[in-house]
């Protein structure tokens, strides 16, 4: 039976409109540094480190071009090993790009300004919560580690050992169908050997809600707390913030 090409064929075509474009705009950006540097003469377009952070981007996604044109020229497809390296190419293109965006449009900056600055503010918040799931992972172990496998325990989800219930605490931690593992640890006989892979309904109970009620209505809601505090110091009205934007843009200058 002949396999249908249509699929490959259309995907190559897809790619190959997709790093043509990517080639106009890269080559748009270089117009855009010539005519910078023709205004601004050699000397004064980099005198600003914005403007060579730029141009050392806007060299990469020449090479990008090249790298391109000379894969497509080879024929090459999406299998081909230097392709992929051509197109994780242009992924860095993209994301550094992005990131001269973020310098120039205000709303973009103040908004990667706040959440870092709540990235920092939350470690403490963080470093907390990965101490107690730790805490809960490690009671688990203590408690349920020989539970017989079911619904929500198996392979894959278990408290067997240290690793393998942190990880079964961070699911808990999401939400994905923790009440299943939480039942799972609630067998008692018939349904398994008393006293060598059963598990404790009281204590089961006990365990999992604590654990997710603190994760979600006091980690959670101390985490909100602090974005928001964030925001309101970045994006109250000129009147009543407490920095303004022009305070900010003075003290980084």
């Amino acid at each position: 039976v002949k396999s249908n090409p249509l699929p490959n064929s259309r995907d190559e075509n897809v790619t190959i409109a997709l790093l043509s474009i990517t080639c106009i705009l890269q080559v748009a950006f270089a117009i855009e540094v010539v005519c910078k540097i023709s205004c601004l003469g050699f000397r004064g377009y980099f005198m600003s480190k914005r403007n060579i952070y730029e141009f050392l981007i806007t060299l990469l996604g020449l090479g990008f071009v090249c790298a391109a044109v000379i894969a497509l020229s080879m024929g090459m497809n999406g299998i081909d090993l230097m392709f992929q390296q051509v197109q994780r190419l242009g992924i860095a293109c993209i994301i550094f790009r992005y990131s001269i965006l973020i310098g120039k449009i205000t709303a973009l900056k103040m908004l990667m300004q706040t959440l870092a600055l709540t990235i920092i503010r939350s470690t403490s918040v963080f470093l907390s919560l990965i101490v107690f799931l730790v805490c809960y992972a490690l009671l688990g172990v203590v408690l349920f580690s020989q539970v017989k496998w079911g619904e929500g325990i198996d392979r894959h989800a278990n408290f067997y050992s240290g690793s393998n219930a942190i990880m079964v605490m961070f699911r808990v931690m999401t939400g994905e169908d923790w009440n299943k593992i939480m039942h799972n640890c609630m067998i008692e006989p018939p349904f398994c050997l008393e006293g060598s892979n059963c598990g404790d309904p009281a204590l089961a109970l006990i365990f999992f809600l604590t654990f997710y009620i603190l994760v979600s209505f006091i980690f959670l809601n101390i985490f909100i707390a602090v974005l928001m505090d964030n925001f309101s110091l970045f994006y109250s009205s000129e009147e009543d913030a407490l920095l303004t934007h022009t305070e900010l843009k003075k003290f980084l200058e």
